[in-house]
């Protein structure tokens, strides 16, 4: 039996987070046993057996260290690399088996990201097609690709006819770029939007609001990940404005239910998504502004790309894609191992 630890937090609420969770709900527990953090509130999966840490950094570093190398553990799995997690990488990298993932191409550019990736873990793979090409090229590694993938719902998908709800998912910070939610809905007096999330520009958010008068807009502050789900089955259009993104877990969601995707694709791009068939892709937040104003005038090219993508996320269920994460830690720590045999 294979004992990995999903370095991700069961009681906190972050897209890491859940794909940890959702990852350890559905992994083979006859052939993994499968470890865990938690802050505080300990959460109750079968199978997996929780960590705590607390959430004062200077204990949480400590008992995390003490956690790292008093469990030994056969796959480290640190997709978050806290400080702690750096550490211990860059102390142990050639005596455990330590790996993470590539989730956002920003990290690319950054020579300390590159160096620590490519000389302290062990292996790491790609979230989508766009990054593996980077790699590839910028780093000179060929990665594996493992897609993030969304929860099944009993929630029957529902063709999107016309824009009445616009929704926007995401911690309120300067990478995900809020603040032109706003200036779409002012364009667009007439459609409801919703900003589902928190963070440290919410103050700001609300101060704007209130400047220029917008009534049709509605923040929910951070909910549960079931409570999205509703959201998004309420809205017609979820709009990512990010500066930057890696595959985003909250468009698949959408895409789960029906709801098309129209996203700012400056520095990413988002492999299920084919412009204007799958959902839409703006090179500005003017061109968003002109797409949806053309979705607006053509109820059937929001009809075609709403039955589209729930077609395609189909394929990208947790319930499929946990095979393939299943025999990448076969495969890697079978890898591991046979280097290390032949070192010694």
């Amino acid at each position: 039996m294979i004992k990995i630890l999903l370095g991700v937090y069961g009681d906190e609420i972050n897209a890491q987070n859940i794909n940890g969770m959702e990852i350890s709900k559905r992994i083979n527990k006859k052939e993994f046993e499968v470890h865990m953090f938690y802050y505080k509130n300990k959460p109750d999966i079968d199978g997996v057996i929780f960590h705590k840490t607390g959430k004062n950094k200077f204990w949480k570093n400590i008992r995390k260290m003490y956690i790292f190398i008093k469990n030994k553990f056969d796959i480290y799995y640190l997709p978050r690399l806290e400080k702690t997690d750096i550490l211990f990488a860059k102390m142990y990298s050639d005596k455990k088996c330590i790996i993470s993932s590539l989730e956002i191409e920003n990290a690319l550019y950054v020579e300390k990201y590159r160096k620590f990736f490519c000389e302290n873990i062990f292996d790491f793979f790609s979230i989508n097609d766009e990054l593996k090409k980077r790699v590839l090229k910028d780093w000179k590694r060929d990665t594996d690709i493992l897609y993030l993938g969304y929860c099944e719902t009993n929630i029957t998908p529902k063709v999107k006819e016309k824009i009445n709800t616009i929704c926007f998912v995401g911690s309120l910070t300067e990478r995900k770029r809020p603040i032109y939610v706003l200036r779409i809905a002012e364009e667009f007096p007439e459609v409801n939007f919703k900003i589902v999330g928190d963070g440290p520009l919410k103050r700001k958010i609300i101060e704007h609001i209130k400047e220029k008068k917008l009534k049709n807009v509605k923040l929910t502050g951070k909910i549960a990940n079931k409570e999205v789900y509703n959201e998004l089955n309420n809205s017609d259009l979820l709009i990512i404005t990010s500066d930057n993104e890696g595959q985003p877990k909250v468009s698949l969601e959408a895409a789960s239910l029906g709801v098309p995707t129209c996203y700012i694709k400056e520095n990413y791009k988002i492999d299920y998504i084919s412009n204007m068939e799958t959902g839409f892709e703006a090179d500005s937040i003017e061109d968003m502004i002109k797409i949806i104003k053309k979705i607006n005038n053509n109820s059937e090219l929001l009809k075609k790309n709403s039955r589209n993508v729930a077609k395609v996320a189909k394929k990208y269920s947790w319930n499929l894609l946990i095979k393939d994460y299943e025999k990448y830690f076969e495969k890697t720590l079978e890898k591991w191992n046979k280097e290390r045999n032949m070192s010694h």
